[in-house]
Order: structure tokens, then sequence, then C-alpha cells
């Protein structure tokens, strides 16, 4: 059995706690990997934890939810982290 315990500070509420051991889970329980995409100031409005999906052909995504997990602004764009799970159920890879 392999267990992992989080203590966390200021989380009161047994709703707040589900959630956040629910994301921790879905995070560590399959593979994922990060990308960087830049975009133009009208997506400034993301935050972190959004998620979103994304279609980027060069690497086999096609409305992929991902999640936001760094955020920085450089000259005139946002460049954003993302976290790709790599879920079949979720993540539906096309077929070449």
């Amino acid at each position: 059995e392999r267990t992992q315990v989080i203590s966390l500070d200021y989380v009161y509420s047994a709703e707040t706690a589900s959630k956040i051991a629910n994301n921790y889970m879905r995070q560590n329980a399959l593979p994922s990997r990060s990308v960087e995409y830049r975009s133009n100031l009208s997506y400034g409005f993301l935050e972190l934890g959004d998620i979103i999906e994304i279609d980027d052909s060069d690497i086999g995504l096609s409305n992929a939810k991902c999640q936001i997990i760094s955020k920085r602004y450089e000259g005139s764009s946002w460049i954003y982290g993302v976290l790709v799970e790599e879920n079949p159920i979720l993540n539906i890879r096309p077929i070449i």
C-alpha cells in the first residue's frame, strides 16, 4: 500500500480538502508533460489552475483538456506553462 500525507495550513473545509486531494491524485496518477505556449494579450484573463482546451497538431492534441501551471508576461505577450495529462479517455489522440 502506498500512501501520501499532505499537510496544509488554512484548509478547514472538508469540501476544499477533497478538491485539493482529487487534483493532487489526478496530477500524479497518469503520465503528464508540460508545454509552453505564447499568447496575445487578450488571453491575460487566464489564471493558474484554469482548465483550458488546446489544439496543437504538432504534438497530436485536439480539444485536449490541460491545466495552466505557470504564467508570465514577456514583451507584448503572455507565456503559459500548460500541463498536458496523458489520459486516453479525456485526451483522445487522432490516429495518423
